[in-house]
């Protein structure tokens, strides 16, 4: 573990790359007739910081930022990392869809999870348009390989920035503030909390109950 505090995946990235830059970093194995190198593929970590900032470049350009959601169907192709680490690195989150999920199956996550932008490998590509046309709520559609220099803006702006922590203060994942922090009766919130484990959740739950019994 890095002694350095641990910063967002993407600062993991940066300094992996510094450290162990030219060795492999993702590698699929050669399998004939698969749609996507058939013959194989190995990333460095300098390869894979190559990829990320070529794509954290066109995100930023096109206004992605705080709390904008992509959707993702790949399947199972290595490049997924190069936007995987570029919107995380802009505050975005991702959204992937199983490549076995019927037209559907995909849009229900797509509207529910309010994304402003799917990338789809062309197999399925069709299916988003045809979901972008049902939803009619600005949801751009763009191809994985023929991904273009410039994307559309998202359909809402990015979030207000959080502010960071006071200097000296200990850095968390995740915030829970009960009503002695907003002054709101028998409410409590909870921020940065993403499919937490068994033990995880007993003791968020433990700790609720104890605000709201407070």
């Amino acid at each position: 573990m890095d002694a350095l505090p641990l910063g967002t995946l993407y600062d993991s990235l940066r300094r992996t790359v510094s450290r162990w830059g030219d060795r492999p970093a993702y590698a699929v194995p050669p399998m004939a007739g698969r749609a996507y190198h058939p013959d194989g593929k190995e990333y460095s970590w300098n390869e894979v910081a190559q990829g990320v900032e070529k794509m954290r470049t066109i995100y930023a350009r096109a206004g992605f930022g705080m709390g904008h959601r992509v959707a993702i169907l790949f399947d199972q192709r290595p490049e997924f990392f190069f936007h995987y680490y570029a919107l995380n690195s802009l505050g975005c989150s991702v959204v992937p869809i199983n490549p076995d999920y019927r037209k559907e199956e995909i849009q229900y996550v797509v509207e529910h999870s309010e994304s402003s932008l799917a990338i789809s490998v062309d197999k399925r590509i069709g299916d988003f348009h045809a979901i972008a046309t049902a939803l009619n709520n600005g949801l751009a559609v763009v191809s994985f390989e023929n991904f273009p220099d410039t994307l559309p803006a998202p359909r809402t702006p990015a979030a207000p920035q959080i502010a960071p922590a006071p200097a000296g203060a200990p850095a968390s994942d995740f915030l829970i503030q009960g009503p002695d922090a907003h002054g709101i009766p028998g409410l409590v919130q909870l921020f940065g909390i993403e499919s937490p484990g068994l033990t995880s959740c007993l003791a968020i739950g433990e700790h609720v109950a104890a605000l709201l019994a407070a």
